[in-house]
């Protein structure tokens, strides 16, 4: 009785294989009537469907490590919204200097390689406020160099520069210390809008210093016969070639205020930090990474 039981049970299984092969390969019209069991079989796993994934995704959890979006926090949001906002910027940027490669090239001018470099996590334990400068850990075990670019990840806001290095710390020169080398900044001044290489090739440029309150000011060019090409609330972003490549097209800060001067040619722009860096806790610091000299063919 069991061996005649066990014969039919390993039956099943090659049979079942069969029949959805022939049911693959047959035509539509001998199979159509399949479809009938799909609102029976629908209406019965639905119910289930639901704290099923629910349950694969605990005990399985993804491994995309972004937040879904359904999941996702306000200041997650918003930290991804400031990260894009900045890479179209950039890129943006980049697409104006290939332009301007391609023309360079064509003229027989030759060109460097992209800056590539490497983020590291770091993390404020002190603020030397006689010195002006923002301790951090980790230091140079951690791979940490001096003129890395520091910035808030959060926001895309540039901190400033390592000034010096020790073994396991590092110091900060905020961009809004009057110490800071070299003190003055060019910049663009943007709308807080998606940008176009035509709001980027127009866009004011103005050199920042910092104002030893905390805040940066610039003079910025006006036509007394056009529209004041600065306002509250716009953003400026470092477009400085005597800053590491690595800082380009960073958030500078937004601008709080436009002053009136003497002369009727310019304007003053008083920008300030998104925020405090002093205040901030955790940071990022991009290393520029050393390329290999190239031998020259044929030597030894």
């Amino acid at each position: 009785m069991s061996r005649s039981h066990s014969k039919q049970s390993s039956a099943v299984l090659p049979a079942a294989i069969i029949l959805l092969v022939l049911t693959t390969l047959a035509p539509t019209g001998f199979t159509s009537w399949i479809t009938a069991f799909r609102g029976p079989f629908v209406a019965f796993i639905a119910p289930i469907s639901h704290p099923g994934s629910w349950l694969s995704r605990r005990l399985r959890p993804s491994e995309d490590l972004e937040t879904p979006i359904d999941l996702a926090t306000r200041e997650q949001l918003e930290r991804e919204l400031h990260e894009l906002a900045t890479r179209h910027t950039r890129l943006v940027g980049e697409n104006s200097n290939l332009r301007e490669m391609i023309r360079q090239l064509q003229s027989g001018v030759p060109f460097e390689d992209r800056t590539r470099f490497r983020q590291v996590l770091a993390t404020k334990i002190a603020f030397n406020a006689s010195a002006g400068l923002i301790e951090l850990r980790p230091g140079a075990l951690k791979g940490i160099v001096t003129d890395s670019v520091v910035l808030d990840g959060t926001t895309m806001q540039l901190i400033g520069t390592i000034s010096s290095v020790g073994p396991t710390t590092s110091s900060v020169r905020p961009i809004t210390d009057v110490r800071i080398t070299p003190s003055s900044i060019e910049a663009l001044i943007l709308p807080d809008a998606p940008v176009t290489p035509d709001i980027l090739n127009d866009a004011p440029r103005c050199n920042f210093v910092p104002d030893g309150k905390g805040d940066l000011s610039g003079l910025v060019p006006v036509d007394a016969y056009a529209a004041l090409p600065v306002r509250i609330g716009m953003l400026v972003r470092l477009n400085d070639p005597a800053w590491p490549d690595t800082a380009r097209m960073l958030v500078v800060g937004r601008v709080r205020n436009v002053r009136k001067t003497d002369n009727p040619n310019f304007v003053e722009a008083i920008v300030a930090p998104l925020s405090e860096p002093n205040r901030l806790r955790d940071l990022v610091v991009r290393i520029v990474e050393q390329r290999a000299p190239v031998e020259p063919e044929g030597g030894s």
